[in-house]
């Protein structure tokens, strides 16, 4: 085996999640002095890392793989368009959310789905989003319920096929990525529409970021 190589890709694998980490830290501790350049900075860098990623591990050379790289350039403009943190601007970021989830499933959907395994994830999936729902619907504003709702059945569809695609390809990073994506967007809503606090981006920051890397991996 050449080791120079294989070196160069060992090391490359550590290095896109380390940057990955230092941009989301840059992030998170811009967030809290309030650095908009740094708020900026390190969260694009972090969406680019993910995208970058991806395409270093030769995502664009199969069906699936094209399917997963509009998914991360999707989440790479929402990201973008959820920074100014204006209502405006967090509806388009919604949708271009919405789009990455609908591409995650095609994703999925071409890597291959167990048909036989939907209906256990559907159904949890399904009973915590109901649950999701009475806790945060009464706090969105009216004009915002039907895109919310929207981007909340994206998700759920894109979960349940992540653990579909689990089961057929024995691969359990596929749903621990999903769930993390969820749990993140549970504090970005507690954040656009509950309660307001730091913890909700210390928490949720890195789980996104995390979801993408191991989304990038796949």
């Amino acid at each position: 085996m050449n080791t120079e190589t294989v070196q160069p890709t060992y090391t490359l694998m550590i290095v896109f999640p380390i940057i990955a980490l230092i941009s989301v830290l840059i992030f998170l501790a811009s967030e809290r002095i309030n650095n908009q350049v740094g708020r900026w900075g390190g969260k694009m860098s972090a969406s680019t890392v993910f995208v970058l990623f991806a395409v270093y591990l030769d995502a664009l050379e199969s069906v699936h793989g094209k399917a997963l790289m509009v998914a991360l350039l999707c989440s790479w403009v929402g990201d973008l368009l959820l920074l100014p943190g204006k209502s405006r601007w967090f509806l388009y970021g919604l949708v271009s959310f919405l789009l990455a989830h609908i591409a995650f499933a095609l994703c999925f959907i071409q890597r291959g789905i167990d048909t036989g395994q939907l209906l256990l994830p559907g159904a949890g999936v399904g009973f915590l989003v109901l649950i999701i729902s009475y806790w945060l619907l009464p706090h969105v504003e009216h004009e915002m319920k039907l895109p919310v709702l929207g981007y909340m059945a994206a998700i759920v569809v894109m979960v349940i096929l992540a653990f579909a695609t689990h089961h057929h390809l024995s691969n359990a990073a596929i749903p621990v990525a999903a769930c993390l994506f969820l749990v993140s967007d549970l504090f970005v809503a507690r954040d656009r529409f509950v309660k307001k606090e730091a913890w909700n981006r210390i928490i949720g920051t890195p789980l996104y970021f995390g979801a993408q890397m191991i989304f990038a991996a796949i």
